[in-house]
């Protein structure tokens, strides 16, 4: 059985797609990550990883680990801007944010392996 592992969230409501949900190249981006993304993480007590795009509605921590889950604000993402992009500059945004995503968690905490694994298993990561 798969396990979510990684998700985008758009923190602004109906901008990508149908409520907080991701387009088509995003949920592709997501599958591919997640088939990457060993299970368990052995991350704290976090079993999935949140991407939060866009500024958020209110202010919140710039990580924070709540149920299981991490999320982690991008607040300087431009959803708008996201939007109007060619397929290929969308892939790249993406791309970016989880490389930029995955750094970051390994930087901050000793025992983000799962990231750097995952970076080594997709193909595109640099």
């Amino acid at each position: 059985m798969a396990h979510w592992k990684f998700q985008f969230l758009p923190n602004e409501r109906d901008i990508v797609a149908l409520g907080y949900r991701m387009d088509a190249t995003g949920e592709a981006l997501e599958r591919e990550v997640n088939a990457a993304i060993r299970y368990p993480l052995k991350f704290h007590k976090v079993s999935k990883i949140v991407v939060a795009l866009g500024p958020a509605p209110k202010p919140e921590r710039d990580y924070f680990e709540v149920l299981g889950v991490g999320k982690k604000q991008w607040p300087l993402f431009d959803l708008r801007g996201y939007v109007t992009m060619a397929e290929h500059e969308k892939v790249q945004a993406l791309r970016k944010v989880t490389m930029d995503t995955f750094a970051w968690l390994e930087a901050s905490f000793d025992d983000a392996h799962f990231a750097t694994l995952a970076r080594a298993r997709l193909k595109w990561a640099t």
